[in-house]
């Protein structure tokens, strides 16, 4: 048997008696901040033996979103006149099609305390008989890349487009941006800022296939993307990402596939290598952190070390489910031991954090440092017939990917060659010589450790070895 896929045992394995190595200062001074039934609570890094420190008392917080500084977040909390006003709305025979007004919040993460940035109107109504319907619904709000704005788009109750509002933080004032984007089942549509600019969702122009329109800050509408998606995918991800210093949108479905679209151009392409979430304060420094999908685990992260130091690590949790710390040394994420508790992975050692899951508080989402997405240029153009654009290179280094495996290593650039041993799964070696295309595959001769031999780069379209990050 050539491959042994290890998230799964990942679990089944995980080390009982070995210490963490200590985590970096600036990952103690930051929470780990968990959403969970509607509130935020912080965890610590050095104190996951604790239960979460609760920080707000709503009970009605959704998108909660990470500044670029890590010192603030936006969210969106339920507006009391459209939770009043749920005891008058009939709803017998059918499902309401609509969202609930919101107000946007900011948070202080070193003071504790937050602060409304919008509210709803002074004469606010909604499914009061002979009242007209007056309260604003909101999106989940956006950061802008350098800190200083926060975006969301909003519509009057009952109306059937959104606008663009950007609240510049410095000023403590909000302008209105017209764009006239229709409205989804009465839900203000999502939007993202990137470097690229503003992403606000379009729906499904065609049926399965999420739309996006494209605008700058100041309203200017830059084009559209629509991501193709296949019968059996959902779009799980969408993300701003930095291509060789380009910014392009990308998206992340539930088969693991990403599709990058260049919006200059409309082109949309697979890319050759995974984007990676990484730290923001030091995306060089930090480790990559990757996600795909697995018939029999789903989504799934892996983590790619720039140094070929630490060791690998790979968890169950998708985007959203699983983060980077500060340093981007260390990763906080949800599924361990159960789907709704929260754990630290450090250094290949995995710690819970006390008072989360099934039996305590169910975590939903976990933010801790901020992070950005990359994709690394692919690092030769040599393709075999039946398999991927290689992606490694003579005289420099690699390692196995976890999802693969432990990844046999032969005599011979071929399956059926003498076994010389095994390189583990997140095992570094060093490239030799290579490709041969051989058996649908390209083989690399290397050497890894005491061994040299040659290993297959993968197989169909998932890829088995991958260079380190440079």
């Amino acid at each position: 048997m050539r491959r042994v896929f290890a998230v799964v045992m990942l679990l089944l394995a995980l080390p009982a008696v070995a210490q963490p190595a200590a985590p970096a200062q600036a990952d103690v001074n930051a929470p780990i901040v968990l959403w969970a039934a509607g509130d935020l609570y912080a965890a610590r890094a050095n104190a996951l033996d604790q239960p979460p420190q609760r920080l707000t008392e709503s009970g009605v917080i959704s998108g909660p979103a990470l500044s670029p500084d890590g010192a603030r977040l936006a969210y969106r909390a339920a507006a009391p006149v459209g939770l009043e006003a749920l005891s008058r709305l009939q709803t017998s025979g059918g499902v309401a099609e609509f969202d609930l007004p919101a107000d946007i919040y900011l948070f202080d993460l070193a003071q504790g305390t937050a602060s409304m940035i919008a509210g709803q109107p002074a004469d606010a109504s909604l499914f009061v008989e002979g009242v007209p319907d007056r309260a604003a619904v909101r999106s989940a709000p956006t950061w802008s890349p350098d800190g200083a704005q926060i975006a969301w788009t909003e519509l009057a109750f009952g109306d059937s487009a959104a606008q663009l509002y950007l609240y510049d933080i410095a000023r403590g004032l909000t302008g209105r941006v017209e764009i006239n984007v229709p409205v989804v089942r009465g839900a203000a549509p999502a939007v993202l800022w990137g470097e690229g600019g503003l992403a606000i969702s379009a729906g499904e122009i065609i049926p399965g296939q999420p739309a996006f329109a494209l605008y700058t800050p100041d309203g200017l509408l830059r084009g559209g993307v629509v991501f193709a998606a296949a019968l059996d995918e959902a779009l799980e991800t969408t993300a701003w990402i930095d291509v060789g210093g380009m910014a392009l949108l990308g998206g992340l479905f539930s088969s693991g596939r990403w599709i990058i679209v260049d919006p200059a151009t409309g082109l949309q392409a697979s890319p050759d290598l995974q984007p990676e979430l990484v730290a923001r304060g030091d995306p060089q420094g930090s480790l990559g952190l990757r996600f795909g999908a697995d018939p029999d685990v789903g989504m799934f992260w892996e983590t790619a070390d720039p140094s070929g130091v630490a060791p690998g690590g790979a968890f169950p949790a998708g985007p959203g489910r699983a983060t980077l710390s500060p340093s981007g040394r260390s990763v906080a994420f949800l599924g361990y031991p159960g789907y709704t508790a929260a754990a630290l992975w450090n250094d290949g050692v995995v710690s819970a954090v006390s008072g989360t899951g099934a039996d305590a508080l169910d975590v939903g989402a976990v933010l801790w440092g901020p992070t950005r997405w990359q994709v690394r240029e692919v690092l030769t153009a040599e393709h075999c017939p039946g398999f991927l654009p290689s992606r490694m290179i003579v005289g420099g280094s690699g390692y196995v990917l976890t999802p693969a495996g432990d990844q046999m290593l032969y005599d011979a650039p071929s399956f059926s060659a003498a076994q010389l041993g095994i390189v583990a799964a997140g095992g570094m070696f060093e490239v030799l010589e290579g490709p041969q295309c051989a058996e649908e595959t390209a083989w690399w001769r290397v050497q890894a450790g005491s061994l040299t031999g040659w290993l297959a780069e993968g197989e169909g379209d998932r890829y088995w070895l991958t260079p380190p990050l440079q």
